[in-house]
């Protein structure tokens, strides 16, 4: 993760009811698009499956 183009952070966060969510922020919104895009090809185990990769803007942080 630390070498992907842009990324600022990731955060994997604890799963409730067996699902969980990672949140990863990029410096500008070329390179989330970038990232989402290699996202269902990255190898995951078995027991991961994917959902949605979806790009937002921060529209608040503390």
């Amino acid at each position: 993760m630390r070498q992907i183009p842009g990324l600022l952070a990731a955060y994997w966060l604890e799963p409730v009811n067996g699902e969980g969510l990672s949140v990863a922020i990029f410096e500008d919104e070329q390179s989330a698009r970038a990232a989402a895009a290699m996202v269902p090809n990255v190898p995951r185990p078995d027991f991961v499956t994917l959902d949605a990769a979806n790009v937002r803007r921060v529209v608040a942080n503390l």
